[in-house]
Order: structure tokens, then C-alpha cells, then sequence
């Protein structure tokens, strides 16, 4: 800071990098305005404090752009100056409902044909995530389940629904610590008219898009499914934790925390004509408008007190 000399900090928000609480801590030493950008729901109190909890609120920006009124209701709970926390939408979110809009029937065609998979089929994608691995980094956050056990069960239900044209789509995390082959041992006899793929890339949107039914257990893209219009089942097993997606608190996701409520939570979702239309009138609701990241904007010319036009 000393050679940019900057007027304006604005950052992204992590309960892990020294480099964003540095910043932070300077900006309010030599007075000059910052912002914080949260990305997504949960550990807000650690990314303003110091290491395990100590120093609450040290690292406390003049302002946090939030998502919606769930994080806002979440941290003003967790002692959070609701003066501080404002509205913007997630910005990472922008571009989805334009994507919603211009995608079209023969772009899942697209999709579906690089993947091998009809268009009469049912496709299910399964967002799978590094759970097994943060386990056993540190055993104390494991949470009743794993990406294995959990896709293991989602299948062993699939399995009972007698699905012919059923093709399931697993993308396992991008995240080195997931390793492809461990995740594939969920699935060791698929059943023959059964199409099982295993993806590790980046192409998730697209997939997403070209899915019936988007499956995981607490991961983003869950969120990112529904302002894509797609039905999304939040499956946690076994559950001895805190439930890591908040969408799941107000419906807009499914979530499951039972192994006998998840082949019932399926046959409403893929058959029950009434239920589906209900999950996409709440799904509706939740659509981003695409304009977080000019809010963002707004904020910064606000507090520079610079007219924005």
C-alpha cells in the first residue's frame, strides 16, 4: 500500500488468505475506505477475525457486499453491525440468467451428444465434492458422509426406480484432493442399460443446463442450479453437523438427511407432475437479476463519492 498509495480497497472475502485481513487491517490503519465481497454463504465470522475465532471482528471491513436477505439474516445472528452488510447479489451469479435465456433446445443436444447421452434420456448429474479427503485432513469436520457414500446410496435408489433410459452424470471436483478413481468405486456394477459417465473438468454450467435433475450435497453449484431453472436435491445422509447450504432452509433446494427419504424425494421430483411445478414457482422467486455486479459499482462510487453517471 505504501507504493500504490490507493484511495479505494475493494476484495474478495476468504476465512483462510492473510492477504484480504492485511489489507483490511491497513485500509482502516491509514483510514482509507474498503469493501469485502462475500462469494458465498457460511464461516463469516472467521473471514473477519483472527485465527480460531480470536480477535472477533478485528478484520472487519467498512462494508460487505452479501448475496441476500438468507446471509443477512444468518450474520446479523453471529453479531454482525447489519449497517455494515449490504444487498448486492453475487456477482459470480450475473451472467446465469442470461445463460438461462439464450440456451436453447439443440444446445443440450450439443451437450448431451459429446457426453454420449440421448435426448430422450433422463439425466441426472451428480456435483460431487473433496468431502472424503477434508475428512481426513481433519476428522473432527467429517460430517456423517462422504462423496462415495453418498453417491453410492443415490445410485442403490436409482437402481429401484426401474429407469431404463436413465443416464447419470457424475463431475467429480476439479480439486486435486478428489481423485477420479476413488469416486468411481461408489458405482462397481452399474446396471447394463444404465449410463454411467465420470467427468473431472470445468464445464459445469453446460451440463447443468443439459440435466433434467442436478444431485450433490452442499456444493455452489447446487445454488447455481436453480437461478439455471433446474431442480436441485441436496443429499446429506447421516448429518451430525451444520447444514453447509442455507438455500436448503428456505426450499429452494431439496435437501435429504435420511437414507430412507431419498428414493421417495426422487419419485416426487422426477414423476409427480404437481410437485415439479411448485419446486419451479419457488425456484421463480429465487431467479438473480443480474445485476449484482452493478450494485457492487454503485456502493464504490457512493462511498468515493463520485457520481456514478
Amino acid at each position: 500500500m505504501e507504493e500504490e498509495k490507493p484511495d479505494f480497497v475493494l476484495m474478495g472475502s476468504s476465512a483462510h488468505s492473510k492477504t484480504d485481513k492485511n489489507l483490511i487491517f491497513e485500509a482502516k490503519y491509514k483510514s482509507i475506505p474498503c469493501v469485502s465481497i462475500l462469494d458465498t454463504y457460511g464461516r463469516y465470522v472467521q473471514r473477519v477475525s483472527g485465527r480460531k475465532g480470536i480477535e472477533k471482528f478485528m478484520f472487519m471491513p467498512d462494508k460487505i457486499c452479501i448475496m441476500d436477505n438468507i446471509a443477512l439474516e444468518e450474520m446479523v445472528k453471529l453479531g454482525f453491525n447489519k449497517e455494515k452488510l449490504v444487498i448486492t447479489g453475487q456477482s459470480f451469479f450475473d451472467n446465469l440468467g442470461k445463460l438461462r435465456l439464450k440456451h436453447t433446445l439443440q444446445d443440450s443436444i450439443g451437450t448431451r451428444n459429446e457426453l454420449g447421452i440421448n435426448q430422450e434420456d433422463y439425466l441426472i448429474l451428480f456435483s460431487s465434492q473433496h468431502i472424503g479427503a477434508l475428512a481426513k485432513e481433519k476428522p473432527e469436520s467429517y460430517q456423517g458422509y462422504t462423496e462415495v457414500t453418498v453417491l453410492r446410496s443415490l445410485y442403490e435408489n436409482l437402481r429401484q426406480l426401474k429407469m431404463k433410459n436413465l443416464a447419470l452424470l457424475i463431475k467429480v471436483h476439479p480439486d486435486p484432493r478428489e481423485y477420479i478413481e476413488n469416486t468411481k468405486k461408489a458405482i462397481e456394477n452399474p446396471a447394463l442399460e444404465h449410463k454411467i459417465i465420470f467427468l473431472k473438468d470445468r464445464k459445469s454450467r453446460q451440463h447443468m443446463l443439459a440435466s433434467d435433475l442436478v444431485t450433490g450435497m452442499y456444493s455452489t453449484s447446487l445454488i447455481e442450479t436453480t437461478h439455471l431453472n433446474k431442480p436441485a436435491i441436496s443429499i446429506q445422509p447421516n448429518l451430525n453437523g451444520t447444514d453447509n447450504l442455507p438455500t436448503n432452509n428456505v426450499n429452494v433446494t431439496i435437501p435429504v438427511y435420511k437414507e430412507e427419504d431419498i428414493l421417495p424425494t426422487l419419485e416426487k421430483v422426477i414423476f409427480d407432475k404437481e410437485y415439479k411445478e411448485k419446486l419451479q414457482e419457488i425456484r421463480r422467486r429465487f431467479f438473480t437479476d443480474g445485476k449484482a455486479t452493478e450494485r457492487i459499482v454503485n456502493l464504490v462510487y457512493e462511498m468515493l463519492n463520485i457520481n456514478s453517471n
